[in-house]
C-alpha cells in the first residue's frame, strides 16, 4: 500500500467518524428520544482490517487491537495524541498526532515490531506506549 493511499483511507475514516457525531448531536437535539443513527462499524472495522493487512501492522493481544486502531480509537485520529505519551525503545519521543506519524511508526518500525502500550494516553500524559523500533 502506498502512502497516499494509507493517509487518505484513515482521514476519510476520521472524516466520516466525525460527520457520524455532527449529525448523532443534532439528532439529539430535534429529537429528546433519539438514540443514534445507523451502525456503520462494521464497515468501519472492516476497512481497518483491509488496512491492517495491506500495512502487515502488527497486533498487539494485550491490547486487543493493532496500531491503526490505537491511533483511530484510543487517539481519536491523533486529536488526544500527547507529546511524549509514544516513547521508542531508544527513549525516543514518537509523535503520532497525524496520519501520517502513524504511517511514518508503521513504516520506521518495519512494519513487523510490536508497540506496547502502558497507560490510556488520551487522559494520562504520563500514559505511555513503547515501540521497538
Amino acid at each position: 500500500m502506498n502512502k497516499e493511499l494509507f493517509i487518505s483511507s484513515i482521514d476519510a475514516l476520521r472524516e466520516q467518524a466525525d460527520y457520524d457525531s455532527k449529525l448523532a448531536d443534532a439528532l439529539s437535539e430535534a429529537y429528546s428520544s433519539f438514540v443514534g443513527t445507523y451502525n456503520n462499524g462494521k464497515l468501519f472495522n472492516q476497512t481497518i482490517l483491509l488496512l491492517r493487512d495491506a500495512t502487515n501492522a502488527p497486533f498487539h493481544e494485550e491490547l486487543n487491537m493493532c496500531d491503526i486502531e490505537y491511533f483511530c480509537y484510543e487517539l481519536d485520529f491523533g486529536r488526544k495524541y500527547i507529546k511524549g505519551s509514544v516513547i521508542g525503545s531508544s527513549g525516543q519521543i514518537v509523535p503520532l498526532a497525524t496520519t501520517e506519524d502513524l504511517w511514518n511508526l508503521l513504516n520506521r518500525i518495519g512494519i513487523a515490531q510490536e508497540c506496547v502500550a502502558t497507560g490510556d494516553a488520551s487522559s494520562n500524559a504520563a500514559g505511555t506506549q513503547k515501540t521497538d523500533e
